[in-house]
């Protein structure tokens, strides 16, 4: 039975309101359920790490994992009973790279690392209520047998920053 051109016009148009309308309904159900990124400020001296403020945002990032370079510092996110939950590295904050025109030759790149006493640094982590401590490790001389030995240089209660941030 044929209902004519405005009938199929009208159809398509209520199709394409309903699809919309579910696209519209899911994105607002996604954002809902998007976590949060814990940004943790800290301080670095060359022997421990402190952690200076922490604040809380809606969102997330994404989780990336690299090879751990023994130059870098190494931060463990850790759960209550400290297990590790995940993992990742910095470049070492008391090392400042500056890039600069090569005087001798106009149009050169140059860079030159300058040490540092102290430094403060900031980390952005996916947070979950697990989250109980962040634990930074680096490479250092091992007196006894000679060699490199990963030393732990902080290990900060990171746990119920929902709580602190809701204050």
């Amino acid at each position: 039975m044929y209902q004519g051109k405005d009938f199929i016009v009208t159809s398509v148009f209520k199709s394409a309101v309903i699809i919309i309308g579910m696209f519209l309904l899911a994105s607002f159900v996604v954002a809902e359920d998007d976590g949060k990124i814990a940004f943790l400020k800290f301080k670095y001296d060359g022997e421990k790490v402190t952690l200076l403020d922490s604040k809380l945002v809606d969102g997330t990032i994404k989780e990336k994992r690299k090879e751990f370079d023994p130059a870098e510092l190494r931060y463990d996110i850790l759960d209550k009973d400290k297990r590790t939950l995940m993992y990742d590295a910095i470049d070492n904050p008391l090392e400042k790279k500056f890039d600069f025109e090569d005087p001798e030759n106009p149009g050169q790149m140059k860079a030159k690392v300058v040490q540092v006493p102290e430094a403060e640094f900031t980390i952005r982590i996916n947070y979950t209520d697990e989250i109980g401590f962040i634990r930074f490790t680096k490479y250092g001389k091992n007196p006894q047998k000679g060699g490199m030995v990963l030393k732990i240089i902080g290990e900060i209660p990171i746990e119920n920053l929902a709580e602190k941030n809701d204050e």
